[in-house]
């Protein structure tokens, strides 16, 4: 039985909440406390503990590929991506950031505002670092590299 994405969120600031748990990264206790109440016990070793795991037992990687096989609608994947995303999902987001900040200039800003209301705008999750300017340009202007090489092969 899976848990809604905002099942899980409510339920991972819940047990961040009881735990006090407001660092970047889930604590023991928080992810001991999420693992118990979706009924999977068994991954708590395996993404709470450092190390190898013992024969036989999940290592940490299965653990977030057992979490992320429930599909990308389900609660337990965006578990799985809150404890650690994929690089998938890190190029898609900047992808999906450059994309507006073209839609942006298009409409009639100027490069350098359109960056920022992006920046301002954007949600950023708990556990990712927040966004600056630099960085969010650097990734646009690599975007629109690839927008312009690829034009030119065409």
């Amino acid at each position: 039985m899976s848990i809604s994405i905002t099942g899980m969120i409510d339920l991972i600031q819940e047990c961040r909440q009881r735990h006090n748990d407001f660092e970047k990264k889930l604590s023991y206790k928080t992810i001991t406390d999420i693992c118990i109440h979706i009924r999977m016990p068994f991954l708590i070793d395996p993404l709470t503990k450092t190390g190898r795991p013992k024969k036989g037992a999940y290592n940490r990687q299965q653990a977030l590929d057992h979490l992320r096989s429930f599909g990308s609608a389900s609660g337990e994947f965006y578990l799985a991506e809150f404890i650690e995303p994929t690089v998938i999902e890190t190029i898609k987001l900047k992808n999906i950031r450059a994309r507006w900040i073209h839609e942006l200039i298009e409409k009639g800003l100027d490069k350098n505002a359109a960056i920022a209301h992006v920046v301002r705008k954007w949600d950023v999750a708990p556990t990712s670092p927040p966004l600056d300017r630099r960085n969010i340009k650097r990734e646009y202007d690599s975007w629109l590299d690839k927008q312009n090489s690829a034009d030119d092969q065409n």
